[in-house]
């Protein structure tokens, strides 16, 4: 018996202490784990916003052409090369990474593994690459959702240094498996995504890229009809060969490095300085670059390899740096320096002939392909161009400089604004950023013409580009849902539908306004005019990227609320009212505007600041941003076409006038 009780006393014990380990409450979850979840999914949402932005199926504040966050993703620091020209967008792997984070910290629960923690310490090192990133170009890269992405990483993972550490085991295998499989997963779909979205958008070039052809096609036999006198079908012919003579090298190279034989011209017609190719050619190329773009590397590649494909391609470059010091054209400086790379081409071109000019060319995209941030200066001194000094001296004569200015303003009559921009043959190419359109395109129409020369190539002026630019769009955009409430001008059942978004404080907006109550007033019946709300204040418009002025909120809260309490009729005297008032409008005034549209002051003050009211001026602000669409304004749409440009030579009705011309059937 004694043996009995000395074998069963210590296995109670055991069993016991088994029962109370079993019995003990589970403990809760930390507070400091929570925080890195919070964390985690702060990270997770902009991450996931941006991705859907890179999908093109949201429009993100800031994220669009020339802003902060589209710079940032855009640039060599927003995607990963996956070899040739496939990338893989650097907000793809964080969405990826921290979905897979999410689903293993779930899995964790009460505490992690040291491997967990390492992944999690490895994602905290890219976040702070990034980081440094965005504040040593922050004038260039801010990107608020990137911060917001980094933040919360950070936040997760100095809540995992503080997390209770737990052994691996069997269930840690388990776990890491899950957690791998997330991130595969996570990856898959978002190819399948970026494949969709990419057959969207080739099928949509392939649209534009045929009815480009087409108009190439139909003006080649109407000039060729025009020179013979008679309508004819041309057939097709052989390849042709240059008549020019052959170009004296330069630098101590042959021009056989080339794709084509390279000519300085003078000729007539629509051609650049340096051309690549015959005078006389089936496709005759022309393409406005700037020095530092690098969309512009997708198009040189592919026309390099159409020149060496084919001997009927001619094809010639003209400037349009995206640079204020020489293009007053635009907004902002895009690419740095790029002013100071075209003059350098000029001058290495005046000095050392048409070789040289290409050579330094094809050597400034090749050299933005790998590296971002250089200058010509620097370039000039890698090739090794004989009379360094000389170079730079002949940049800054007049001569040179006007030469890039002469381009500049050429570019800037036919209405362009971004580059690169190709025409063929004289007429704008639009499907280029997909890659093997433009092959196509110049096959099938090489295949349809005779070869001519540049004199007769002739693009369309800027007043025909904004009215192209317009009736050219094949996608309509989205209702923007049922108005809360009526707040048009004009007939309810006219045929041309205009939604004008604006904004109080807009530069120059009682000119743009009263020009568009002129076409309203010109046409009465056959335009009605929607007025949509974008408040320049983040107190009643979080969508707004600036503040101008707290009157902004107040002016249309006053519009909306006064359609809310007299319909469209007082909508209409509201409008009119504060029209004839922009530049002194006050809140002080209110009451004035009140008794305007017949309705007692204090009530008219409490539907203004009603949450209706409030919503329905913030809903517009919302679709707009939906859409993508960058805050300038007034932002016109015509039966849901939005009107690109539209103030042509200061005159803002011409433009206006003839899309609405050509809506109606009325074009002479």
């Amino acid at each position: 018996m004694p043996k009995n009780r000395d074998k069963s006393t210590p296995a109670v014990s055991q069993h016991s202490d088994k029962k109370t380990d079993v019995s003990r409450p589970a403990t809760p979850v930390p507070v400091v784990l929570a925080l890195g979840f919070v964390g985690l999914l702060v990270a997770l949402v902009a991450t996931g916003m941006l991705t859907l932005d890179a999908l093109g199926l949201v429009g993100l504040p800031g994220c669009g052409v020339d802003q902060g966050c589209g710079d940032a993703t855009s640039s060599v620091f927003g995607k990963l090369p996956l070899g040739g020209e496939r990338s893989w967008p650097v907000s793809f792997l964080g969405f990826a990474y921290f979905t897979t984070m999410a689903v293993g910290l779930l899995l964790h629960r009460r505490s992690v593994t040291l491997t967990f923690k390492g992944i999690a310490v490895l994602g905290a090192l890219g976040s702070i690459f990034y980081m440094a990133v965005m504040a040593l170009n922050w004038g260039d890269y801010f990107c608020k959702f990137c911060l917001a992405s980094h933040i919360g990483n950070m936040i997760f993972v100095g809540a995992m240094v503080f997390t209770r550490t737990s052994k691996a085991g069997p269930k840690t295998a388990r776990t890491l498996g899950v957690v791998a499989g997330t991130f595969v997963l996570s990856t898959v779909v978002l190819i399948g995504v970026q494949a969709w979205a990419g057959d969207r958008i080739e099928k949509t070039a392939d649209i534009k890229g045929e009815q480009d052809a087409q108009q190439i096609i139909e003006d080649a036999k109407r000039r060729a009809a025009q020179q013979n006198g008679t309508a004819v079908t041309p057939e097709p012919s052989p390849n042709v060969t240059s008549t020019d003579p052959d170009p004296a090298p330069a630098i101590g190279e042959q021009h056989g490095s080339l794709p084509r034989a390279a000519y300085r011209t003078d000729d007539l017609g629509f051609t650049g300085r340096y051309r690549l190719g015959p005078k006389e050619a089936k496709i005759r190329l022309v393409v406005y670059s700037s020095f530092g773009c690098p969309s512009c590397i997708i198009l040189e590649d592919e026309i390099m390899e159409i020149l060496e494909a084919r001997e009927d391609v001619s094809y010639s470059h003209k400037h349009f740096p995206l640079d204020k010091a020489c293009n007053p054209t635009i907004s902002r400086t895009i690419h740095p320096k790029s002013c100071e790379a075209a003059q350098i081409c000029e001058a290495v071109g005046e000095l050392y002939g048409p070789v040289a000019f290409w050579r330094f060319h094809h050597a400034f995209f090749e050299k933005l392909r790998v590296q971002e941030k250089f200058t010509g200066v620097s370039l000039l001194d890698e090739l090794g161009y004989p009379g360094r000094q000389t170079v730079l001296h002949a940049k800054d004569d007049p001569t040179v400089q006007r030469l890039v200015r002469q381009d500049v303003d050429e570019a800037t009559a036919l209405g362009l604004r971004m580059t690169p921009t190709i025409f063929i043959n004289g007429v704008e190419f639009r499907a280029w950023n997909v890659r093997g359109s433009l092959t196509r395109r110049v096959d099938q129409i090489a295949s349809q013409i005779q070869p001519s020369t540049p004199e007769l190539d002739q693009p369309a002026g800027a007043f025909e580009k904004y009215v192209e630019d317009y009736t050219s769009q094949r996608r309509r955009l989205p209702s923007m849902g049922e108005d809360l409430n009526v707040s048009y001008l004009g007939e309810e059942d006219a045929p041309i539908d205009m939604q004008v978004f604006f904004g109080y404080e807009t530069d120059n907006l009682a000119e743009q306004l009263w020009a568009l109550h002129d076409l309203l007033a010109k046409y009465p019946e056959a335009v009605r005019m929607t007025v949509r709300h974008y408040a320049w204040s983040e107190d009643c418009n979080f969508f707004s990227e600036r503040n101008r002025s707290n009157n902004s909120c107040e002016m249309h809260s006053a519009l909306e609320a006064a359609a809310i309490m007299g319909g469209n009729e007082a909508f209409q005297r509201a409008y009119q009212w504060l029209l004839e008032n922009i530049g002194t409008f006050d809140v002080a005034m209110l009451p004035d505007l009140a008794g305007e549209i017949g309705v007692d002051p204090a009530e008219f003050q409490r539907v203004m600041d009603a949450n209706e009211t409030q919503t329905a001026t913030l809903m517009d602000a919302e679709w707009l941003h939906k859409q993508k669409m960058r805050a300038a304004m007034p932002i016109i749409f015509i039966n849901k076409r939005r009107v690109e440009r539209y103030v042509f030579q200061g005159n803002r009705i011409d433009v206006l006038e003839a899309i609405v011309r050509r809506e109606l059937g009325l074009e002479e």
